[in-house]
């Protein structure tokens, strides 16, 4: 019992509040039976005193011509005894008169407040003294009355200080026991806590209520500061992954692109020296080497972009530029390569569309663009160059007919050095770089891209931010 009792602060206050009400109900009886029959007690004597005091001065003004009438009408009143005696000379009372003796059969001193006695002059030229007795029996019954009613007083008195105690102890301790209990959610990382019935208190226990939901609101928001920032830092994480797998597939597919044209140049190099069969002929392959020298060239002048354009350090240079000329002179520079591979290509361009993009950057991705869609289409196909505005942006698009890619591999193109071709022969494709660096410019000028099949063809589309 004594362990429920420590653990319950309910049944520590309700136990408190029923000692205290039941002893402050005790010793509330206990003044009452003690002081109330003594204040009842002066307060008859009193009136008694004052009575016969008027008694005194009926007997004066009636000159003990009907002393006896009114004796008896006193003593009657008040269950009481009057004596009327007369002192002689030698100092020996004498009664004169005396009624209510009867009413004295159980005289004792205890049932009497006190003896009050007057002295009446000229009487038979004797003064006389008027003795009575302050009856108690009135006191006497309200003391019997009060101890009769001990039991009754103690049973009534036991079933308040419950009731009160339970009352005063559901009211304290209802809301600790509630606060208590939004607390232990807390410490589970509940923080979803209703605090209102207790917040609306003046009190203590509201600013408790006040304290801990500031907190609890305080602890909600730092667990979402600390998501968000958990969530960004997994998916740096992950982007940090991603870099670093790409950085490795980077550098070996690097390392077999030039794997490839360096044996072929070794190869054909030490057959001249050594003058091995058909490399005698030094003039016609070194112009082969030349071409492989060539295409090394520019694999590592594209890796080098690549390179500047993915730095720390590198600085974007936006400037106002005319999309329509930018786009005409890429489509200048692509016709005659266009011509040598009997491909038609058709520019249809607005003048004076305008945005903010690094110039260099923007054409070297447009040219890399049109020159894909040249290099795919088979002879006698189309390329189309179209440039638009469509508030709020200018959308340019490339499309070349006569070939589509394979729905799987279009994931795939923007990646550095994939080519559709797994031979990846020099005949059907470049280095596999240029849409990897068209996709790195367009990100960094914020521009949103996308390439898809049409009907009997391919579609790539680039959306800029006019101004």
């Amino acid at each position: 019992m004594l362990g429920i009792i420590k653990r319950s602060i309910a049944l520590k206050i309700f136990f408190i509040f029923l000692g205290m009400l039941f002893v402050t109900s005790l010793m509330i009886y206990i003044g009452i039976l003690v002081y109330m029959p003594r204040t009842f007690r002066n307060q008859v004597t009193k009136q008694f005193e004052e009575e016969f005091e008027q008694l005194y001065n009926d007997i004066q003004e009636d000159k003990m011509h009907n002393h006896e009438i009114i004796i008896q009408k006193f003593c009657n009143a008040h269950k009481t005894m009057v004596r009327l005696s007369s002192s002689g000379a030698n100092g020996e009372l004498t009664v004169l008169y005396e009624y209510g003796m009867a009413y004295l059969k159980d005289f004792s001193f205890e049932n009497t407040t006190s003896i009050i006695t007057k002295t009446i002059d000229g009487i038979d030229k004797d003064p006389a003294l008027l003795i009575t007795y302050a009856p108690t029996e009135k006191v006497n019954e309200v003391k019997q009355s009060l101890l009769s009613l001990c039991p009754v007083i103690l049973v009534f008195g036991i079933i308040l200080s419950f009731i009160g105690a339970l009352i005063c102890a559901t009211y304290v301790s209802k809301p600790i026991i509630d606060i208590s209990k939004k607390s232990k959610q807390m410490a589970l990382l509940d923080l979803k806590v209703d605090w209102a019935p207790n917040t609306s208190r003046q009190d203590e226990i509201g600013i408790l209520a006040n304290s801990l939901e500031e907190m609890s609101d305080n602890l909600v928001a730092t667990m979402e500061e600390l998501n968000h920032a958990n969530q960004l830092l997994q998916r740096d994480i992950v982007k940090e992954k991603q870099m670093e797998q790409e950085r490795k597939d980077f550098f070996a597919a690097v390392s077999h692109e030039l794997k490839t044209p360096i044996t072929l140049l070794k190869c054909c190099v030490e057959g001249m020296i050594y003058k091995i069969g058909i490399y005698q002929d030094r003039d016609k392959y070194l112009a082969y080497e030349k071409e492989i020298i060539e295409s090394l060239e520019n694999m590592v002048a594209e890796i080098l972009s690549v390179s500047k354009i993915e730095g720390t350090g590198y600085q974007l240079n936006p400037e106002k530029t005319n999309m329509g000329a930018l786009v005409n002179s890429c489509c200048l520079s692509y016709e005659e390569y266009a011509y040598s591979r009997s491909v038609e290509l058709k520019c249809s361009v607005e003048e004076k569309i305008y945005c903010m993009v690094d110039r260099s950057l923007m054409k070297k991705a447009v040219s890399n663009v049109i020159n894909n869609a040249i290099t795919y289409s088979p002879m006698g196909e189309k390329v189309s160059v179209r440039l638009t505005k469509q508030e709020p942006y200018c959308i340019l698009t490339v499309e070349n007919t006569g070939t589509q890619i394979a729905e799987e591999a279009i994931g795939n193109l923007f990646h550095a050095f994939y080519r559709v071709d797994k031979s990846r022969s020099r005949n059907t494709g470049g280095s596999g770089l240029g849409l990897y660096i068209v996709k790195t410019i367009l990100e960094l000028q914020g521009a949103s891209y996308r390439i898809e099949n049409i009907r009997n063809g391919v579609r790539f589309t680039i959306h800029l931010t006019l101004i």
